[in-house]
């Protein structure tokens, strides 16, 4: 069973013009540099609750919002087949948008659920311009953005969930960046460069989003 935190956020800026409810796995493979969801999510989470207990809540407030953002932690580090089975019974409450965030990690899952129509979109975070790294030169800084060393399929994976963002967008979906007070403005240039150039591909319109930086916990 997917754990979840009680803690449901309203927002009004992560879909324009849209009222989001967004929910919180509990959990994640990362630890980026002052995440400011780290401690309520991942060390010591705190009102945790069950699939249950988010189920009803959707289906007693879901008319209040136009979409439902799953986001973490990290969502897709759970079972797919536990993914899948979440989801579905969100649509069977909840007939709107649905978002998933994601770090970017789980490129193969960002397919399968796409391929299964049963999601709207994904915002998917580019902590770092991965196409430009190299995993020895870069290893301190990939270190200090995300909390871990990188292989080169890491990479490749993160890039590839990004493509996948991108060539199976429904009109929903964003690449989204923060300004880690360590990058360089060059760093951000490279990255819409990118993701251009997949729109371009693919004849897709995804917005890159570059989020300014809230400090959080060490």
């Amino acid at each position: 069973m997917i754990k979840f935190s009680k803690n449901i956020i309203r927002s009004f800026i992560d879909l324009p013009n849209k009222s989001s409810m967004m929910i919180h796995s509990i959990g994640c493979n990362l630890k980026c540099y002052q995440c400011f969801n780290y401690e309520a999510l991942v060390h010591n989470p705190l009102d945790i609750c069950d699939e249950e207990y988010i189920l009803n809540q959707i289906e007693l407030n879901g008319f209040l919002f136009d979409a439902i953002i799953i986001s973490g932690g990290e969502f897709l580090m759970n079972d797919i087949d536990n993914i899948i089975t979440f989801i579905k019974n969100v649509r069977k409450v909840f007939q709107k948008i649905i978002i998933i965030n994601t770090n970017g990690t789980f490129p193969d899952k960002i397919k399968s659920l796409y391929k299964l129509d049963i999601i709207d979109g994904f915002h998917t975070d580019m902590k770092l311009p991965y196409h430009l790294l190299n995993t020895d030169e870069d290893d301190e800084l990939i270190k200090e953005i995300i909390g871990k060393t990188l292989s080169i399929t890491d990479i490749g994976n993160i890039l590839l969930s990004i493509e996948n963002t991108v060539k199976y967008d429904k009109g929903y979906s964003q690449i989204r960046s923060v300004k880690y007070p360590m990058l360089d403005d060059s760093a951000f240039k490279e990255n819409k460069t990118l993701i251009k150039n997949l729109n371009i591909k693919y004849s897709k319109n995804v917005k890159y989003i570059v989020n300014e930086f809230v400090k959080g916990v060490n």
